[in-house]
């Protein structure tokens, strides 16, 4: 779908909803997303979906993700996916599902750009996650599966992909 028909609809259902008048006063933007479709934040009274998946999608899928966070902001901040959330998707013209999965997509043809998973957290006991962005500066996060809350003695230990390519050439010319 075209990106400004996108936004021309988003708006024109913000406003049919009355998401755009005082004092409700959202806005709606796109958003560079890979691995979601969109997203309601209350803090910034922000809709946004996503540019590139809506240049993938049918329309009818970009129609269903902007009422699907239409009925978040009408829903409000606690409702989360939960039975208010479902009966304000229902009232508004939304299928009150959770949320557009990529196998939902490549079932309806629409072939997702790859996302790559850059960097390896890897804790003491050698269980490993990997994100596609970096931990913010100071953030430690431990491994749930050696603890289920936070404890610093189970804390991942961050590399990127490019250090880990790097170590393993260097490696590889110790060997020769």
């Amino acid at each position: 779908m075209d990106t400004q028909r996108a936004a021309m609809l988003a708006v024109d259902l913000m406003e049919k909803h009355g998401l755009y008048r005082y004092p409700n006063l959202w806005t709606f933007e796109f958003d560079n997303a890979r691995a979601r479709f969109g997203r309601c934040s209350f803090r910034r009274r922000v809709i946004s979906i996503s540019r590139i998946l809506v240049e993938l999608t049918p329309e009818a899928e970009v129609l269903d993700t902007i009422l699907h966070e239409i009925a978040h902001a009408l829903a409000g901040p606690h409702a989360g996916h939960g039975r208010i959330w479902k009966l304000m998707a229902v009232s508004i013209g939304a299928k009150p599902t959770r949320c557009v999965t990529a196998s939902h997509l490549k079932s309806i043809g629409v072939q997702l750009p790859a996302t790559t998973r850059k960097w390896t957290g890897t804790c003491p006991a050698g269980h490993t996650v990997t994100r596609r962005s970096r931990v913010r500066r100071g953030r430690i996060i431990s491994c749930a599966r050696c603890c289920p809350y936070f404890n610093r003695a189970h804390a991942f230990v961050w590399t990127h992909a490019d250090q880990v390519q790097e170590f393993a050439e260097a490696a590889h010319e110790v060997q020769s």
